[in-house]
């Protein structure tokens, strides 16, 4: 092995370890703590932002950065072959050379999942400061192994080439071409070591009716930079590439990473709600682990609903006056109109319990496992035993009902008296159940008209 080759190796296999990929990517922000006197919203912006800076490096998230960062490693191996020819090509004022294209991987997942705090998570672990030794008398070179692009920040093809070619904007000219962007940029990549391309937020890419062509032609020139090229894309986006013809299809879905929420009774979506609630601070009365499975079912894993729930709660708790927010505040707030995530967990609950059919968006375009299989089989026996009691119960007469209720109260469960209907309810949220939620998720289904 050569020096050049080694060196890279020595650099990028290290980040495979367990320990350095939580070491590198975890990230624990402070407490928000309360500041005396800040106005609710304020403090509520600061809640989010907080929580949104928390990253738990998972077992689903290590391996998904294995297999990119692994696979960088084949690349590199592959592309810096000789150090000779290395600067040859960095030297060449008419850089050309007949690499072939580089993959194309799909980084896909319901929205809220953490895609883009998967890609800042692998860009800080391919962060690594210390030059390449390129031999051959020739004085070490700097390493950007990693290219960040956002759609959202850089929409247009030539905005994000623009980006390859010129990251610090200062040498940039005036003006350039498209074909002047992309040699410069694949030059430049070629020259900093780079081995994987990020390109998040693809859907600001697609704006009217030729969404799929744009997206399809904006990829693949993204691809002529020689860097595997890993872009991230909602469900939506999916389906819409799958519309296009076959070599398109071929070039850019042959790869998929699907980005799965965490399931409930997992220690990895255990850490997750435990590191919340440290970052939300001594307000939140929320027992995380007692009630983990119940907070599944009210956001159904996704970070950005857990994240968007914790806050209207606390956003409930100022405007109420109280000073801590306990679960049948996070029960209020899941079922309060100002929770516009209900309908949406409450379908993805609905199809993978019964297998209704969700809206296109929330319908996964890849055939995957899901990590939340045994979770529905589960919740599937506990519908299927709910309502096989339910029948039993209503076919008790009056001396058998009162027989039951009494073994009831010996055991602490509730009677079939308590679980009537009162004139009088309490305000007390109750639990949320799979079944509360299957009915909401019918109820909505009949007001819409969908069958």
């Amino acid at each position: 092995m050569n020096t050049l080759k080694h060196n890279l190796y020595d650099r990028i296999a290290p980040l495979l370890d367990d320990s350095v990929i939580a070491a590198k990517t975890r990230v624990r922000p402070a407490p928000a703590k309360a500041v005396a006197g800040e106005p609710p919203a304020a403090a509520e912006e600061r809640l989010r932002i907080a929580l949104k800076s928390v990253f738990v490096p998972t077992a689903q998230v290590r391996q998904i950065i294995k297999q990119l960062v692994g696979g960088s490693i084949g690349f590199s191996a592959t592309r810096y072959t000789d150090s000779l020819e290395y600067l040859r090509l960095v030297y060449n004022r008419n850089f050309a050379d007949d690499f072939p294209d580089a993959a194309a991987i799909c980084l896909t997942g319901l929205a809220g999942s953490g895609k883009s705090a998967l890609t800042q998570a692998i860009a800080r672990l391919l962060q690594i400061e210390d030059p390449i030794a390129v031999g051959n008398g020739h004085d070490p070179f700097p390493a950007a192994h990693c290219i960040n692009l956002s759609f959202r920040t850089h929409p247009t093809v030539a905005a994000s080439l623009r980006k390859c070619a010129y990251p610090d904007e200062e040498s940039a000219p005036a003006r350039a071409r498209l074909d002047q962007l992309t040699k410069h940029a694949r030059w430049r990549a070629f020259r900093d070591f780079s081995v994987l391309m990020f390109a998040d937020e693809c859907q600001f890419i697609t704006h009217g009716s030729t969404s799929s062509a744009k997206a399809t032609s904006t990829l693949l020139t993204l691809l002529g930079l020689n860097v595997p090229l890993v872009y991230v894309a909602n469900y939506s986006l999916c389906h819409t590439l799958k519309t296009r013809p076959q070599q398109d299809q071929h070039r850019l879905l042959s790869r998929p990473i699907v980005l799965q929420p965490e399931s409930a009774g997992t220690d990895d979506w255990r850490d997750y709600l435990a590191e919340c609630k440290r970052v939300a601070g001594s307000w939140f009365k929320v027992p995380v682990l007692t009630y983990e499975r119940e907070l599944f079912q009210m956001t159904f894993g996704l970070k950005r609903i857990v994240i968007g729930l914790i806050c209207l709660a606390y956003r409930h708790m100022r405007q109420e006056g109280r000073s801590s927010v306990a679960i049948e505040d996070l029960r209020k707030a899941y079922l309060s109109p100002d929770n516009l995530h209900r309908s949406e967990v409450e379908a993805l609950l609905a199809h993978m319990v019964n297998g209704i059919q969700p809206r296109k968006d929330l319908l996964c375009p890849f055939e995957v496992p899901s990590p939340l299989a045994s979770m529905a089989a589960q919740l599937q026996e506990e519908r299927k035993i709910k309502i096989v009691e339910s029948y039993t119960e209503e076919s008790l007469n009056v001396s058998e009902r009162n027989a039951l209720d009494v073994l009831k109260l010996k055991v602490g469960c509730p009677t079939l008296t308590e679980n009537k209907p009162r004139k009088n309810s309490s305000r007390k949220a109750p639990p949320i159940t799979l079944d509360a939620l299957m009915a909401g998720d019918a109820k909505m289904h009949s007001m819409t008209g969908v069958r």
